[in-house]
């Protein structure tokens, strides 16, 4: 993950505290889970973001974490933000299988397409797909509003 957008994201949020970025052994722990229970790995993009930073929110606004230590101890908010309770909710209670949630606002999800390898800002209720982005640095980009904030 670029510095740049660590930096904006930091400026959004007045540089309060965000979680400590996960280690590569967790990340591929959680990526290996998330074959076998999702359907494929996690996106290379979101793991280099967990490796920077375990989950983001502000504003409303929320990219999930890989609850932990950290998250326990320093952000019990965080624990309702967990990409695996999330994702295992969602695919036990619909038979939507086709995305991982990846962050949420109140009127959104962000998300990642398994078949195309997209990402994706989708509607709360219906899962409309209201932008579709290349890259996972894109759609943080919009999803936080961030190009307006320069």
């Amino acid at each position: 993950m670029k510095k740049e957008l660590l930096n904006k994201m930091m400026s959004y949020c007045e540089n309060r505290a965000q979680p400590l970025g996960l280690s590569s052994i967790v990340t591929q722990e959680v990526s290996n889970y998330c074959k076998e229970h999702f359907g494929c790995f996690l996106p290379l993009e979101y793991e280099d973001f967990l490796h920077e930073i375990n989950g983001f929110s502000y504003d409303g606004h929320s990219i999930f974490c890989c609850f932990n230590e950290d998250i326990e101890k320093n952000f019990p908010r965080y624990a309702s933000l967990d990409f695996i309770t999330i994702n295992t909710n969602f695919q036990e209670g619909t038979d939507i299988g086709d995305y991982l949630l990846l962050g949420k606002s109140s009127l959104d999800y962000i998300g990642y397409i398994k078949a195309t390898k997209k990402y994706v800002i989708m509607t709360n209720g219906t899962l409309d797909h209201l932008k579709e982005f290349d890259s996972f640095q894109e759609l943080v980009v919009c999803f936080l509003n961030l190009h307006e904030k320069e």
